[in-house]
């Protein structure tokens, strides 16, 4: 069950304020609520919902690793076979982890579901370039943020800040892949993620599917107060969140190959030492609710920008090439 802070991830819930999206504005919810019960205490937990632009989605799209069939999806070793509903025999769910750094070679960091290291490799050039220019694209306000930790928070400076400032948000991505019959109602899984999810970036690709999450109106709400609240997702629909705070579910609806669901989880790249460093910052539960209201409250001003084609064009012209031929040739379709 992902229902304990281990290592995995998805998302959250929703005011109205403008935030600026590619080349075009849009309406984005944003909402400060509480979330997940930490010592008798809620937390608080945000979510920005963002839309990226359309030029900028079918530039992404057309990267390799979206336009494989579904033969080659299941055979490749880049993917994972991920059975959340054992029951849903007809239920299609594969995985595929990646870094979203801006270097070209596999690097040795955390399985986001299985929390052990591996070699990760590094997302297609598309993708990645997208990831690297927002954040360079969002650079001043998470910057002040971690500034903020730093003097606020007393233990949890030193891993979230951290983080930050060493350019590993959004860093850890996992391309989800579903198709098959319908996962609704009972079926759906709901969980909390782990604190590589503290802030989480997430992006549909392909397909429709919503958004459940379960929040509460005050810090000291019981558990039958909790709202629910469902949140469609198309294509090009995206947000920034806590769900590492909040209680959530996704619900998948009947669809063949074609019309199948692609999602990109976007996590903080956690190493060893990152690992190690949240264990010893968080000794109590204050400073681990101090942490999730300077990030909650932090979200309903931050200017969040999504780049645009251009933006993503000029981070893909500089990235490098891998120093490895094996990677600079690297086909998404290669067996296991």
């Amino acid at each position: 069950s992902r229902e304990m802070m281990t290592m995995t991830g998805e998302r959250d819930e929703a005011k109205e304020t403008n935030v600026l999206a590619g080349d075009d504005e849009v309406k984005a919810g944003r909402m400060l609520e509480f979330g997940r019960s930490i010592w008798g205490k809620r937390s608080f937990t945000a979510k920005i919902d963002l839309k990226i632009g359309d030029n900028v989605l079918e530039f992404i799209q057309n990267d390799e690793i979206f336009r494989l069939d579904e033969r080659s999806l299941q055979s490749s070793k880049f993917f994972d076979k991920c059975i959340d509903n054992p029951k849903l025999k007809n239920h299609h769910y594969y995985e595929g982890y990646f870094h979203g750094l801006e270097e070209a070679d596999d690097i040795v960091s955390m399985h986001p579901r299985k929390g052990i290291n591996f070699s990760k490799p590094a997302a297609p050039e598309r993708l990645r370039a997208f990831i690297v220019a927002m954040r360079e694209k969002n650079k001043c306000w998470t910057e002040k943020l971690a500034t903020r930790l730093q003097k606020e928070c007393k233990k949890g400076r030193s891993w979230l800040a951290g983080l930050i400032q060493k350019g590993k948000l959004a860093a850890d991505l996992a391309v989800q892949v579903h198709w098959g019959e319908p996962v609704t109602g009972s079926d759906v899984n709901w969980h909390i993620d782990g604190p590589n999810s503290m802030i989480h970036f997430g992006l549909s690709i392909r397909g429709k599917r919503s958004l459940h999450t379960k929040t509460a109106l005050s810090q000291t709400s019981k558990l039958e107060d909790e709202i629910e609240k469902e949140l469609q997702q198309s294509a090009g629909n995206a947000y920034l969140a806590t769900p590492s705070m909040v209680r959530h579910g996704v619900e998948y609806y009947q669809c063949d190959w074609k019309d199948r669901v692609i999602a990109i989880q976007c996590r903080m790249l956690l190493m060893d030492e990152d690992r190690n460093e949240y264990v010893n910052s968080f000794g109590d539960s204050d400073s681990l609710l101090k942490t999730t209201e300077i990030v909650a409250k932090f979200f309903m001003d931050a200017d969040v920008q999504m780049p645009t084609l251009d933006d993503v064009k000029m981070v893909l012209k500089r990235m490098p090439v891998s120093t490895t031929n094996e990677n600079r040739v690297k086909n998404y379709c290669i067996t296991s």
